[in-house]
């Protein structure tokens, strides 16, 4: 069977085996990661993005909300719906949907090294630069007329074998396909905004290639626009590809600039076309935090940035220590950061050299400097000024150059180098997957790498407090404000702890300063209001956590308490909205079903209320005052036998519910059985003597017996 694959070919047996191999890698070091629960922007991202559920409308899956992580990102927005489409709220779907990106990815990213490498095309050769043995082929044709070498440089530019360009190729995309730095992009569900813009930069560098020397040129080129212009719809970090293609086709291709953008000019006009798109769709930055005017110095940025490429650079050779949240500190350690100043300006100076005498490796350098622009430059993202997964690309450009000096160095070092360096990061990688078990996991492991991060302490008591660890989420939100007294999100942290512990004129001071410090905050405004709700203060509670709703539709907890407090003050139409609201949003809330129900008895809608209690008995049979609500119901609407095993069922969970006795008294007394019916009222009356309509009912029921 031949493993040749010549353009316009099917793929070989070659090819096959490495996208094999390839599949298997990523799934052993990504094995242990389908059970990640939601983590930080994940809860906005996913449960409280309105679109997500719309599936029906191409128009409000392609609107993200502007405020949140896929505000101005379309085509990520639209696979999450697309995914929630399919496997609904599992979390292994969305983890599947970002593993299976990835792995895409990689599979373009080992498709476009082995062309590359391949080499069909006329004119420069520099790939194999890479090969110790063919240094000779690097300065291109001969400018004059033939000579001797003419022979051998035209063999050599026609492509290195098939074999050598697939084990070279194999090792790059395998390395970085399970490299631990990439964790962060593809464990944590939010990040696939960067895998997805990943694959559709690769795909747009390999449709290039594709449309080299080839058949079907139109076809490969529409292809890699239509790539561009997707990825820049996903996020904003696309705006290097069209440089990056550029830059390809000059260092392995052309040979020039010019010759490339005179030889292709429609095809970079279109590419550059693409960039039309981001004026339209970053609009909204300012919103989510990013740009200037946000208090940030520009030269102070640009200083931590430089030391942000540094330790990307050294993660992506050396992964240890990785962090999942670095915080927000802005302060420059100086003169730290004169030295990563001055790293990042010897990177650049080598990249621009290396174009003009070494091609090849400069154009890793600049893919690593190019990919990385976007994110770290002058322009402030103040929330975060230094995040893993920026480097996911740039990593790519680290794991080809260190195959390539393994080739360089001794070509023996590659067969078994890579196999083991394979293997090391897939145990790497399934590691730091394990740190994201769960929230208290990985906060605690970022606190540990972290100490100083307000942030990290914040994130780690909300973990804490998830869990029922109340009082040691108290001490991380208070650690989170002595390291910033005027972070409001930890102020509206200890809010909510305060009032778990009972303390509610305490928590209702720290939510009224959260409020100060930030007035759009929807956590503190529904902190503030679950503390006057605990004060007796329904009026004023219902005001807070409405301006909850107002400033965040998606936030479930505050709909659902809303709908409480409404009902308590007896607004039942206007509860029932909000728990409507609460389960738009999260269908299987069951708290928001209860009151649901509650809300349409005191409608009198009893069927409907009915259907609303079964839905919470169902999913939780062992809910006390679902199963005793959806027996008063039953009660009210005349079904007494269907009211009587409920409150049996009731009195099972809890035998000494008032409620289930007295109202089994009642349905017992209309089925006409009154000596178990009078039994009912005297077991309520030993629970509360005082109640009154239970002793004038067990009166009247013993003068019916007479």
């Amino acid at each position: 069977m031949s493993t040749s694959s010549a353009p316009g070919r099917a793929p070989s047996v070659q090819t096959w085996v490495a996208a094999g191999l390839l599949a298997c890698a990523a799934l052993l070091a990504y094995a242990n990661s389908f059970q990640v629960p939601l983590l930080l922007d994940d809860w906005i991202t996913i449960q409280e993005n309105p679109q997500l559920r719309q599936v029906s409308s191409l128009r409000a899956a392609l609107s993200p909300p502007e405020t949140t992580g896929l505000g101005g990102r379309p085509v990520a927005n639209l696979c999450f719906v697309l995914n929630y489409a399919l496997t609904g709220d599992s979390l292994r779907g969305f983890h599947t949907v970002n593993l299976a990106l990835h792995l895409a990815a990689g599979l373009v990213l080992y498709g476009f090294i082995r062309r590359t490498l391949l080499g069909r095309t006329s004119g420069r050769c520099h790939s194999y630069e890479f090969w110790r043995d063919d240094l000779r082929v690097v300065h291109g044709p001969h400018r004059g007329g033939p000579s001797k070498n003419d022979a051998t440089l035209g063999r050599k530019c026609s492509g290195l074998d098939e074999a050598r360009a697939g084990i070279f190729a194999l090792a790059a995309a395998a390395l970085w396909l399970v490299h631990p730095l990439a964790t962060q992009s593809v464990t944590y569900i939010s990040q696939r905004t960067e895998t997805l813009m990943g694959f559709f930069f690769l795909a747009t560098l390999y449709c290039f290639v594709r449309s080299l020397g080839g058949t079907r040129v139109t076809l490969w080129r529409f292809g890699s626009v239509v790539s561009c212009a997707l990825g820049m719809a996903t996020k904003e970090g696309m705006v290097a590809a069209p440089l990056a293609v550029l830059l390809c086709d000059r260092c392995f291709f052309s040979g020039s600039f010019k010759a490339a953008l005179v030889t292709r000019r429609g095809f970079y006009t279109a590419l550059a076309a693409t960039w039309s798109l981001l004026p339209f769709l970053m609009g909204g930055l300012p919103a989510r935090g990013v740009g200037f005017g946000l208090g940030v110095d520009p030269w102070d940025y640009a200083l931590i940035e430089c030391g942000a490429i540094t330790r990307y650079l050294w993660l992506a050779v050396w992964p240890a220590s990785l962090v999942f949240d670095y915080g927000f500190d802005l302060r420059p350690a100086l003169p730290t950061a004169y030295l990563g100043a001055g790293f990042v300006g010897a990177l650049i100076v080598a990249a621009i050299v290396g174009l003009a005498r070494r091609p090849a490796w400069g154009f890793l350098a600049a893919w690593f400097l190019l990919t990385l622009a976007p994110t770290s430059s002058i322009v402030p993202i103040p929330l975060a000024p230094l995040s893993e997964n920026r480097a996911y690309l740039g990593s790519a450009a680290v794991c080809v150059a260190v195959v390539a000096l393994l080739v360089r160095c001794r070509a023996k070092f590659l067969p078994w180098f890579a196999p083991v360096m394979t293997v090391a990061f897939i145990a790497l990688t399934s590691a730091r997957n394990a740190d994201y078990r769960s929230e208290l996991s990985i906060w605690s492991d970022t606190v540990a790498k972290r100490p100083l991060s307000p942030r990290a302490h914040n994130n780690l008591g909300r973990a804490l407090q998830q869990i029922g660890r109340v009082a040691e989420a108290k001490r991380e939100f208070e650690q989170a404000l002595a390291l910033k007294s005027d972070y409001a999100d930890a102020h509206a942290n200890l809010a909510s702890a305060l009032g778990v512990l009972g303390d509610h004129a305490a928590a209702l001071e720290q939510a009224r300063q959260a409020i100060a410090l930030k007035p759009q905050a929807a956590e503190a405004h529904y902190n503030f209001g679950v503390a006057l709700t605990r004060l007796g203060r329904l009026p004023e509670a219902a005001h807070a956590v409405g301006e909850a709703v107002r400033l965040r539709p998606g936030f479930v907890e505050a709909h659902t308490w809303l709908a409480s407090v409404l009902l308590q003050l007896n607004r039942p139409a206007e509860a029932l909205r909000e728990a409507e609201a609460s389960l738009a949003i999260k269908p299987q809330a069951t708290d928001a079903r209860f009151l649901l129900g509650a809300a349409l008895v005191q409608l009198g809608r009893f069927p409907e209320a009915i259907a609303a209690f079964e839905g919470v008995t169902h999913a939780e049979p062992n809910h006390v005052e679902a199963t005793y609500a959806l027996g008063t119901a039953l009660l009210q609407a005349g079904r007494f036998a269907d009211a009587i095993t409920q409150f049996q069922a009731t009195l099972r969970l809890k035998p000494e519910h008032f409620g289930a006795h007295s109202n089994l008294g009642l349905a017992l007394w209309q089925m006409g059985k009154l000596p178990e019916a009078a039994a009912q009222f005297e077991a309520a009356l030993r629970i509360d003597p005082s109640a009154a309509a239970a002793q004038e009912n067990l009166q009247r029921l013993r003068a019916q017996m007479r």
